[in-house]
């Protein structure tokens, strides 16, 4: 498949229903926030580095180090394809963000915890409250 924001986005999608499971990555099966987006930008042919093996459950910078590796950070608002890196509500004692969600234009696709799989919701306030950085694969910039 084609490196373009819209096929990143596709792929995304196509995970929607996938059950959430920490640090693993089998469509269908199980994924976090994390592998839908590497699963997808790997199906696009984008370059994802040497992303650590696991994640932790606890934000230690490892996230914004490897995002830093292989995209731009953007200012201003998200584009379609675009990585955001999330801080919950109620973490925000914790400055490093724990939760990644693939941007599509006027909603979010993720793997969320809370309701234990993959899936796409609309881009509220909410949400964009929760943005720490937003991030775009090089090939797309």
């Amino acid at each position: 498949m084609i490196g373009t924001p819209e096929n990143f986005v596709s792929v995304a999608r196509s995970l929607i229903g996938t059950p959430f499971h920490h640090n693993q990555c089998v469509p269908g099966l199980g994924m976090d926030c994390i592998q839908v987006a590497k699963y997808s930008a790997q199906k696009c042919g984008l370059n994802i580095g040497n992303p650590p093996a696991a994640y932790s459950v606890r934000p230690n910078g490892e996230l914004l180090k490897h995002l830093a590796e292989i995209c731009v950070l953007v200012r201003g608002k998200p584009s379609v394809g675009d990585v955001l890196a999330m801080i919950f509500e109620g973490d925000s004692n914790n400055m490093d963000p724990h939760h990644v969600a693939v941007f599509s234009g006027d909603s979010i696709i993720h793997a969320y915890s809370k309701v234990k799989k993959v899936i796409e919701e609309p881009y509220t306030k909410k949400w964009e409250s929760m943005v720490h950085s937003i991030w775009r694969f090089k090939e797309f910039s």
